[in-house]
């Protein structure tokens, strides 16, 4: 191991590798590491435990011994398994560990099936990384296992609502999506562009509604000094809204982004829904007669609905992979600001695991 490393050392540089994450194997208790099982287990009875945990303290003192600000942790399990376990090993031992790594599904079984049962295990996991004052780092999620989630506007949901469903979960450093795209080696390639795999994009190079959900949060990213103004959970409807805020010549801008999602877990019942925005406490500001708004839903911003209009072709034409690809585009139409007593509104209606970011301009002199 030190050998490899020192590889990417004198390939990168030891500040670039500095940065890295070193994490040691996967996944050790789904059977994937001597003595083999056929399916994940979660306690101490494991059979591969002991033999991960030897192999964790080899690995980890290897990478130190190429440098000691390199970066190693574990035990990359699957369903959050073997954390406590991996924490008393690793104190008692006196074994280095820079962070906490493992993987987590909303459809595990060890997941209460509510909207926060995802983001409540998360933050149990995390408080064990934090007794030990380390990060958390989640290096496989996604919107579910063996459900009809992965190529459809429910994943885009699941994705924006863990922005209402994470508040207050300290300590988890990174959330690692699986996986970009729906090219990877496991368990063979698919020809058919939308099979439920777990990829943002399809074989062809598609972006899923799952891809605008995260373009949607980068373009909160992209405004820079920006600061939360709202986090709020009605029923199934999350609603986040944020600012930034510059100067010009006519007083103070503030460029307001709304994120909203409508989504339960598959097996609850989710109805359309008609939100209102009332933006209070706004006499002082000058608002815009309209704001634009951007849908993803099982007809807007949906590649694989079109692909099933055409018929579910095997291997698609490149026009109509042209025609995905335009489909599955983020769009902006305008929404118009209703004026009520209590301030200006915006009103639109959200159908099941819909998706909306509206955006718009107010200056206040």
């Amino acid at each position: 191991m030190s050998e490899f490393v020192n590889l990417t050392v004198q390939r990168y540089g030891l500040g670039v590798v500095q940065e890295w994450l070193f994490e040691v194997w996967n996944e050790p208790n789904c059977g994937f590491l001597y003595p083999y099982g056929a399916d994940c287990c979660l306690d101490a009875a494991c059979g591969s435990q002991s033999v991960y945990f030897q192999m964790y303290n080899v690995t980890a003192r290897a990478v130190k011994a190429v440098d000691a600000m390199l970066k190693v942790g574990g035990p990359a399990t699957a369903q959050v398994g073997w954390l406590s376990d991996f924490k008393s090993f690793v104190l008692t031992n006196n074994i280095p560990i820079d962070f906490m790594s493992t993987h987590l599904y909303p459809t595990d079984p060890n997941v209460p099936k509510t909207r926060e049962g995802f983001a409540s295990v998360l933050s149990d996991a995390a408080s064990i990384a934090q007794s030990m004052g380390l990060s958390l780092v989640v290096t496989e999620f996604n919107a579910g296992l063996s459900i009809d989630a992965s190529d459809g506007p429910y994943a885009a949901a699941f994705v924006l609502h863990q922005l209402v469903a994470f508040q207050g979960v300290e300590n988890v450093r990174v959330l690692s999506f699986w996986t970009f795209s729906d090219i990877f080696e496991e368990q063979g390639f698919q020809s058919v562009p939308y099979t439920q795999q777990f990829g943002l994009m399809n074989v062809y190079g598609v972006p899923k509604p799952s891809y605008r959900a995260f373009e949607m949060i980068k373009g909160v990213e992209s405004m820079g000094d920006y600061s939360v103004q709202s986090v709020s959970a009605v029923g199934s409807v999350d609603v986040v809204a944020v600012s930034a805020q510059s100067k010009n010549g006519n007083g103070v801008v503030y460029d307001v982004t709304v994120l909203c999602t409508n989504f339960d877990v598959r097996g609850n019942e989710v109805l359309a829904q008609m939100v209102n925005l009332v933006f209070v406490n706004s006499s002082s500001f000058t608002y815009p007669l309209s704001a634009t708004i951007e849908i993803i839903d099982k007809e807007t911003t949906h590649g694989a609905a079109f692909w099933m209009f055409v018929g579910r072709p095997t291997y698609p034409t490149p026009n109509e992979i042209e025609k995905e690809m335009e489909v599955s585009q983020l769009r902006k139409v305008p929404i118009y600001f209703l004026s009520t007593q209590n301030g200006p509104a915006l009103s639109f209606v959200l159908s099941p695991y819909a998706s909306a970011r509206i955006q718009f301009r107010v200056v206040m002199g």
